[in-house]
């Protein structure tokens, strides 16, 4: 990439070198909401864009209010909620709440570990090809490079909103 753009740079290196936790580094005791918040931050923090909140209480509360997160035991979160708000903060940047609820609804107590892995790995390889992207293809950086990786994003998201549509739907669970 080009010297003009050694902040962006530096954040590519950081993100080939970061790596989200999987489910077993996840903490194996339950955490309260400030704690939740904190730690969630801490793991996405490097993916997130600008300074502006990707997670507070009041999202956490209006998650579980709708669904996407189980109810906490005694106002404390375990290892499932760390999973889910992690899925939820990465899905959002790209797709409504209605897909997200689709792609982890399949998601129950003894596929979540896995789904949750798969997940990490997939954003990981992710950052990982549009970086690459960029160091291979130095027209993505010609005129507006930003405006270059939304245009990759809007696709992305069309088609990923695409494949769900086209996906056979599963029962709902009761």
């Amino acid at each position: 990439m080009p010297s003009s753009s050694s902040a962006v740079e530096l954040w590519s290196e950081q993100l080939l070198h970061n790596r989200l936790p999987r489910w077993h580094e996840l903490p194996e005791i339950e955490l309260y909401m400030d704690q939740v918040v904190l730690l969630v931050e801490k793991y996405l923090g490097l993916y997130m864009p600008g300074d502006e909140k990707f997670i507070t209480a009041a999202m956490i509360n209006n998650y579980v209010k709708n669904r996407l997160l189980p109810p906490p035991n005694k106002k404390r979160y375990g290892r499932e909620h760390l999973a889910r708000l992690i899925s939820l903060c990465l899905l959002k940047q790209a797709l409504p709440i209605a897909d997200i609820r689709a792609l982890l609804s399949g998601a129950d107590e003894n596929s979540l570990p896995q789904m949750y892995d798969r997940l990490c790995d997939g954003q990981e390889k992710a950052f990982a090809f549009a970086v690459k992207a960029c160091r291979e293809n130095p027209e993505m950086l010609t005129g507006s490079a930003a405006l270059n990786m939304a245009l990759l994003a809007c696709a992305s998201k069309t088609m990923s909103q695409r494949m769900l549509e086209a996906a056979p739907a599963e029962p709902e669970a009761k």
